[in-house]
């Protein structure tokens, strides 16, 4: 082909991956291919035929709309199995150059919609392209009222030609997402299937999350508190600071039971709880203090128990008279029950 190609034309980009070296990607454009070109290269490619055909597709500058001198510019490479538009310099055949992708549609032969490609993955699981959606069956791109600005990171290649998922933008995994929109930035990382970290930024709080297998970790503050939490296996650990109360709770649910237990503290009292059995010290109304012990029993055990100090001072020993008068008069003796 001599003539001078002044139009422009689809292409579908075959291969990425000879960019680093050359500056360039190979596609495979209409042109020269009977004015027809392989939307989905997923469908329908063994491995032999697409080695075949890719070795013969054309190498294809990428058009760079910001910038493009030397060392500097800004460019999305695209993807293997992108379809687009390409351009010929001064009408030179052998100067192709990738203007961009866009979405099409598949329609029937009535003209009927069947298919639109507009990205459509779910905006809370994060798996979204730059998109917005107003309803089920229409999508806007400005970015007004509940609309989201969305960047990530996927990626297509022809690394495993026996795989031709590995071409599928759809179900390649998200290795990052920034979302942004009037209620929330988002940023999520996912190492891979098993770990996942996200910072989330929304109206009253500021969340930092990672999970991943059976451990956990995350930083939490809203507009009246502070909290910290991480849990591996059965065991988890959590700290919170609201108003002026600072709580921290261990748990462990491996048993039947959950058993925990928790510290509470103000600076006006102490609370130590586990279980059922809980000690609170505290500054009382009066200006005092006192200490309160709660258990469904109570062991006392060192070698000498002394209550008050005065020198009429209770002193309890081992095997010795004892008497304690309580706060209701009553009396309590014993000559050798103390366990020490």
């Amino acid at each position: 082909m001599n003539k001078k190609l002044t139009g422009i034309y689809r292409a579908i980009v075959t291969d990425n991956s000879c960019f680093k070296t050359t500056g360039k990607i190979k596609t495979k454009i209409s042109c020269f291919n009977n004015n027809h070109v392989e939307y989905d290269l997923v469908n329908g490619y063994s491995s032999e035929e697409y080695q075949k055909q890719v070795n013969q597709d054309r190498l294809t500058l990428i058009f760079m709309p910001f910038g493009g001198g030397y060392n500097y510019g800004m460019f999305k490479l695209p993807e293997v199995n992108s379809i687009g538009l390409v351009q010929f310099i001064d009408g030179n055949p052998k100067a192709p150059i990738w203007l961009g992708s866009y979405c099409p549609s598949v329609n029937d032969i009535s003209g009927s919609l069947i298919e639109n490609s507009i990205p459509s993955d779910s905006l809370e699981n994060n798996n979204s392209a730059f998109y917005t959606e107003t309803n089920a069956n229409s999508f806007s791109f400005n970015m007004e009222d509940e609309k989201s600005f969305i960047i990530k990171t996927k990626e297509t290649s022809i690394d495993d030609l026996s795989d031709p998922s590995t071409m599928n933008w759809k179900e390649s995994d998200v290795n990052n997402t920034f979302i942004l929109n009037k209620e929330k930035a988002l940023l999520n990382h996912n190492v891979n299937e098993d770990e996942d970290y996200y910072l989330k930024i929304n109206n009253d709080e500021i969340s930092i999350n990672y999970s991943g297998d059976d451990n956990s970790k995350s930083i939490k503050v809203t507009d009246d508190s502070i909290s910290v939490s991480s849990a591996a296996g059965n065991l988890s650990f959590s700290a919170k600071l609201s108003g002026n109360t600072l709580t921290i709770n261990t748990s462990d649910s491996s048993g039947i039971k959950t058993i925990d237990s928790t510290i509470s503290q103000t600076p006006s009292k102490l609370t130590l709880k586990a279980g059922d059995s809980s000690i609170i010290a505290k500054r009382t109304s009066t200006g005092g203090d006192e200490i309160s012990v709660t258990a469904p029993i109570i062991r006392l055990s060192a070698d000498n128990i002394i209550m008050g100090n005065t020198g009429y001072s209770l002193v309890a020993c081992p095997n010795k008279n004892m008497a304690i008068t309580l706060e209701d008069g009553t009396m309590l003796s014993s000559l050798s029950s103390i366990e020490v």
